[in-house]
């Protein structure tokens, strides 16, 4: 018979020594010697490291978070409140509709050119007729002036049949339209009366091509009038 020789067998001289809490969730290893211990310690009670926390669960993490999140909420929120509006069309937005309408005065066409810095802001009322859509909610129309005005109620006065689109010769202005998207919308050819807010003049293109500033008349509140 052969003899059966007993082996001792040994682990590789790099093999690692299984800890006897590895896989505890209350236990951590130790940056610095690598030994375990406990991770409610505030120092490795073998080398004397301190626990740190892990820089995501850290107080300052949590604040820059917080930070954040509030700015998110503060831009969405300025977004969806018509921040773009002039602050005074935003005022004027915020009045009830008596009220804003009551507030709005009739001024002379030149003073308006002339004096534009002045009556900047002001709440005004013009009678108007649009001559043209420029789109994005802006039209070129023209008032009446005081032959206009004349000369409508002597016609009317012979009761003859008139096209009011007729008797609007006066100052140019531009129109920005502010009011709500489901308002009753504004068309060429429409006899207007607007309240709305004075905001300067602005260059507009003539068809032969020549520019001239007119007064630019934010639109609050419209009725249409024919």
């Amino acid at each position: 018979m052969s003899e059966v020789k007993n082996e001792k067998v040994t682990a590789p001289v790099n093999a690692p020594n299984p800890s006897p809490n590895a896989g505890n969730p209350k236990m951590k290893t130790c940056d610095s010697c690598g030994k375990e211990y406990a991770k409610s310690a505030k120092a490795c009670p073998y080398c004397g490291a301190k626990n740190k926390k892990p820089w995501y669960k850290r107080w300052w993490f949590y604040v820059i978070i917080a930070v954040v999140v509030v700015a998110i909420i503060v831009a969405a929120v300025a977004g969806s409140s018509g921040s773009s509006y002039p602050d005074e069309v935003s005022d004027a937005l915020a009045m009830s509709e008596s009220e804003f309408k009551d507030s709005c005065k009739e001024y002379e066409y030149r003073d308006l050119v002339r004096n534009s810095d002045a009556y900047y802001g002001e709440p005004i009322k013009v009678k108007v007729c649009i001559n043209q859509d420029l789109g994005d909610s802006t039209y070129n129309a023209m008032s009446q002036s005081k032959d206009d005005i004349d000369l409508e109620n002597e016609m009317k006065a012979y009761g003859e049949s008139i096209n009011e689109s007729d008797y609007f010769s006066g100052g140019q202005f531009l129109l920005t339209d502010y009011r709500e998207s489901d308002t009753t919308p504004i068309v060429e050819n429409d006899i207007v009366t607007v309240y709305g807010i004075y905001l300067g003049t602005s260059s507009v293109e003539h068809v032969l091509g020549d520019t001239a500033n007119v007064p630019n008349i934010g639109i609050i509140y419209a009725t249409i009038e024919n």
